[in-house]
């Protein structure tokens, strides 16, 4: 059995597995980065066994040098952390820093997917749009998240705060200050993504449309895709274990 840890900027996703198509236990947890510590014991409690390897998908530097001490003594082994280079499943046509939680996504798309284009939009502190093509992973696009464009308009002005609460309601204007403000941030993503899926299947035969991330859920009944995972990111960390696991023998 493996342990999978995806370490977002505010959630942290853990499950175990040996299969990718076979996560069990899983657990998301909130947190703050500065409390981390605090919540370290609490958030692996439920997690004993006595695992052949540990993948870590981290955003967050702070909290994954945080977390590598504890999780080498408690369960004496060496995490593997997620990089665009210990894998062969895709090549990353991109420059610069690439996060691991985009990596570990676009390879369970591939894997799952072997034989179409592919683009992914992850819903989360970022709204994020990666391209695959054949092996390739051709790049995409990073956007505030639906929630990160509400506390940033908020607390850049004297706008009040709002209920987070889509309703499905059909307007598209509205006639309280709130409605604007959420609906305002809501429709932003929205309409970004519907034009993005849009121009794309255009341009792109064959075209695979698929959904993860934690703020997802209030996109989903809009938008035109194939595929919503949640665990997409989980199951990308286990594919590169098994992976990396197999190439360690030869």
């Amino acid at each position: 059995m493996n342990l999978l840890i995806d370490i977002g900027n505010t959630t942290i996703k853990i499950a175990e597995a040996i299969e990718y198509n076979s996560l069990q236990n899983f657990q998301r947890f909130n947190y703050e980065k500065k409390l981390f510590n605090k919540y370290v014991t609490k958030i692996f409690q439920k997690y004993k066994s006595n695992y052949l390897q540990i993948g870590i998908s981290s955003v967050v530097p702070e909290v994954t040098k945080s977390l590598l001490p504890f999780i080498k003594k408690k369960y004496k082994l060496n995490p593997l952390l997620v990089k665009r280079e210990i894998t062969t499943i895709l090549n990353f046509n991109y420059s610069g820093n690439l996060g691991s939680d985009r990596i570990s996504i676009a390879i369970a798309a591939r894997t799952m997917f072997k034989n179409r284009n592919i683009l992914i939009f992850d819903f989360g502190t970022a709204t994020t749009a990666n391209f695959i093509t054949g092996n390739i992973f051709r790049g995409g696009l990073i956007m505030p998240g639906f929630k990160t464009s509400l506390a940033s308009l908020i607390s850049s002005t004297s706008l009040p705060e709002v209920d987070l609460s889509i309703s499905g309601k059909k307007n598209l204007y509205f006639n309280s200050t709130e409605d604007n403000i959420l609906y305002g941030a809501f429709f932003q993503t929205l309409f970004s993504v519907q034009k993005l899926i849009e121009t794309s299947k255009l341009r792109y035969k064959d075209l695979l449309i698929v959904i993860t991330g934690g703020n997802a859920k209030y996109f989903l009944d809009q938008l035109d895709y194939d595929l919503y995972d949640s665990l997409l990111s989980l199951k990308g960390i286990c594919i590169i274990l098994q992976q990396y696991g197999i190439n360690k023998k030869k």
